[in-house]
């Protein structure tokens, strides 16, 4: 879970904090944009807001 703003700021810390194929591949050797990058691609990676999470002690053991 990730805490933002706006979907764009949750975005962005997700690409900060998860680079895809941080040191691209052979055939696309340039970082962050390998085969299977999520970069430049609204629809790889789904924002959602969602509730708080409870803290872990308030949690059944």
């Amino acid at each position: 879970m990730l805490k933002a703003e706006d979907p764009e700021a949750a975005r962005a810390k997700f690409e900060s904090a998860y680079p895809s194929q941080p040191f691209g591949s052979p055939g696309v050797p340039v970082p962050d944009t390998g085969a299977g990058s999520f970069r430049g691609d609204p629809d790889a990676l789904v924002v959602a807001e969602t509730g708080e999470p409870s803290a872990s002690r308030d949690r059944p053991a």
